[in-house]
């Protein structure tokens, strides 16, 4: 197959492996809209603009970018038909479909009973795969056996958790499922499909048994992936699917693609591993500190802004530490220029949760100026740990905010009424024992691994057995020639 590569940044370096290994697949040419690339060649294969496509003779362009809808309609209007137009995920699919990796080998466990399958997207240090990872923890402490199945992973985050006893099973052709995930997916007794871009997951699954379907996006997400799941989207979701939403503006944010849906609440809940940690003698650097990858919507401009408004009196005696990774590198370029002035401002990188642990006992006011988060679990961690808190007004955990009592709410947007709100905690931050008490006592009430134990236990035993249907098996048949899903799990190869 002829193809072509439209997007030649970060996206597609991390993923040009899994390309390479499809003997079927030829890449004859690269799209780049960077005209500095026009000209150039990626090993030994040339760089075209897009208006250029006329001239390349081509079966397919795989759309490798978090841009790719933009990808998409720039094709559409050069007059490029839309059925050559796929998105990576489409593609990955079509060339993987039957390869299942169980991490560490626990076939074993696909034998016994209550099995659950918690099925996200790629694993990272981000707030939807610690979810899933908290949700096996929470199910596997009353007893059910559980895998978390996605279609990548950083390999760092999964040997974090497969050491805590976490078991993950790697499935390229997620979010689509062929006959092969079908079949695997019947093993298990019970499915959650966690957040919406697993979209296509829930819904053919919910054609032969009920799923619960768990949402946590903000709404930029959806606009970003609507297009890829349209056909999804036109046809509606099945009753069979129990929509649940990690926090009210979760639920108002999926209302806006399914209006007529009812979405139940359900927040997650972590581990609690706090320990007993003094209060920040005054005279030492108070260290406020914010949590997230770097991009617009977690406001690490509107953090720097606030900073810059300290008096240098004030700065001295203060640091401010930004943690995660790059997500848009010139976003993060813009934030460090804003930065370079202020040696109290630090970079930390992206932490393992381990790290983060150990740094978190060296944080005193925790801050999330986030300008949308539908759910903070680096919040809720901070009231564990008994911090003090603040956050926007356009955060899901705001909803658990009395301001003032367990925590603080500012204006999302609004740097000036961050600074005043950071300045009044550093000016009285000796006097708030009582805000830090009510902080861990909102995580006892809400959010403990227990009290998330209990929400998805009453779930999964209301009727979401998965009860297979022998005539939703048949419309599966793709034309091809299914093995035994347990003879591509032990190969691990894909097509």
């Amino acid at each position: 197959m002829k193809t072509v590569i439209f997007g030649t940044g970060q996206y597609y370096r991390k993923r040009a492996s899994q390309i390479a290994n499809i003997q079927e697949v030829q890449i004859c040419a690269f799209l780049d809209n960077n005209p500095d690339l026009s000209g150039k060649t990626i090993q030994d294969i040339p760089v075209f603009r897009p208006d250029v496509l006329s001239q390349i003779e081509f079966d397919c362009i795989v759309l490798m970018s978090i841009y790719a809808d933009e990808m998409r309609r720039q094709l559409l209007a050069l007059g490029i038909q839309e059925s050559k137009i796929m998105f990576w995920q489409e593609f990955r699919a079509k060339w993987y479909h039957g390869t299942i990796t169980l991490i560490p080998d626990a076939e074993e466990m696909c034998r016994q009973n209550k099995k659950v399958l918690i099925a996200t997207i790629d694993l990272k240090y981000d707030g939807s795969s610690l979810a899933a990872v908290y949700a096996a923890k929470a199910l596997k402490r009353l007893g059910y056996p559980v895998v978390i199945a996605a279609p990548e992973g950083n390999p760092v985050f999964i040997e974090e958790y497969v050491k805590e006893g976490v078991t993950f099973a790697i499935c390229p052709a997620f979010p689509y499922l062929y006959q092969e995930e079908i079949a695997w997916v019947q093993k298990f007794d019970a499915v959650i499909v966690n957040v919406f871009p697993m979209l296509p997951c829930a819904f053919e699954i919910s054609r032969i048994g009920s799923v619960m379907w768990w949402i946590h996006e903000v709404r930029e997400a959806y606009e970003c992936i609507s297009a890829e799941f349209r056909r999804y989207l036109e046809t509606g979701i099945d009753e069979r699917v129990d929509i649940l939403a990690v926090s009210r503006m979760a639920a108002d944010n999926l209302n806006q693609v399914f209006p007529d849906r009812m979405c139940k609440i359900m927040p997650f809940g972590i581990p609690d591993e706090a320990e007993e940690q003094s209060v920040n003698p005054r005279g030492e650097k108070l260290v406020f500190a914010m949590i997230g990858p770097v991009c617009p919507r977690k406001a690490q401009k509107e953090f720097v802004t606030a900073v810059s408004m300290f008096a240098k009196e004030e700065i001295d005696s203060i640091e401010f530490w930004m943690i995660g990774r790059i997500l848009e590198m010139d976003y993060y370029e813009e934030v460090k220029r804003m930065s370079q002035n202020y040696v109290q401002i630090k970079f930390m990188g992206e932490k393992t949760r381990g790290e983060l642990q150990k740094i978190f006992a060296k944080i005193d006011v925790l801050v999330c100026p986030s300008l949308e988060e539908t759910m903070s679990i680096t919040m809720v961690e901070g009231m564990m740990h008994r911090k003090i808190c603040i956050t926007t007004d356009m955060t899901g955990i705001a909803e658990y905010m009395q301001d003032g009592k367990n925590g603080y709410v500012c204006q999302a947007g609004n740097s000036k009424n961050l600074y005043e709100v950071m300045k009044w905690v550093k000016d009285h931050y000796g006097e708030l024992d009582d805000v830090r008490e009510a902080a861990r006592k909102t995580y006892e009430k809400y959010f403990t691994l227990e009290k998330f134990a209990e929400r998805l236990e009453q779930e999964i035993t209301s009727g979401m057995c998965l009860h297979t249907d022998q005539k939703g098996m048949e419309s599966y048949g793709r034309g091809e020639d299914h093995h035994n899903v347990f003879a591509a799990i032990s190969s691990g190869k894909g097509k």
